[in-house]
């Protein structure tokens, strides 16, 4: 009898602003999927119009970025993101909500929640990246369920172990209500 060892595939992801080659591949495969029956397609194609119109950043309306698999054109998710000035010394990054794509979404509800997990993984480190980008003094992501909530709180830990022991960082990590708040000082 031999033994079978199984390795977890782990995928690494990018969180990259939607050029128009990104955007066409991402708006086949999302669209096929809704046609196959995983998303309504009105809903799939609202969203996609949506990330269309708002690739490029805004100084008061929200910013599409995708979380793509590495070397890939497909989104697994469209993270949407506003970039504002909350005064003159402050400015804010707020990751506001991520979409999946139907197919990792239905992964999701059938209780493989992997890939899921690795695409809103990837997006609050996106976030994070285009918070030192901006230069923002915060940057806030919601906890929109029970778990992402949950999710967050555990990653706070992880966030203030990380910079613990690098004194010339300033960044704090917080839970307040349902955003993981992370500010720069």
């Amino acid at each position: 009898m031999t033994d079978t060892v199984c390795y977890k595939r782990h995928v690494k992801y990018d969180f990259l602003p939607f050029d128009d080659t990104r955007f066409a591949a991402t708006h086949d495969a999302w669209s096929l999927d809704a046609r196959n029956g995983l998303a309504f397609p009105s809903e799939v194609e609202r969203l996609l119009q949506w990330a269309s119109d708002h690739r490029e950043p805004s100084e008061h309306d929200s910013v599409a970025f995708g979380v793509f698999p590495a070397g890939k054109h497909v989104a697994a998710g469209i993270c949407e993101v506003i970039i504002q000035r909350k005064s003159v010394k402050s400015k804010w990054v707020k990751m506001l909500r991520l979409h999946l794509k139907p197919s990792v979404d239905e992964q999701l509800q059938e209780g493989a929640p992997e890939a899921a997990m690795d695409v809103f993984t990837q997006s609050i480190a996106g976030s994070l990246d285009l918070q030192l980008a901006h230069k923002a003094t915060t940057m806030k992501v919601y906890g929109r369920t029970s778990e992402q909530l949950a999710f967050l709180k555990a990653l706070v830990v992880h966030i203030q172990k990380h910079f613990e022991d690098k004194p010339a960082s300033r960044i704090k990590a917080t839970i307040e209500g349902r955003f993981l708040c992370t500010t720069v000082s």
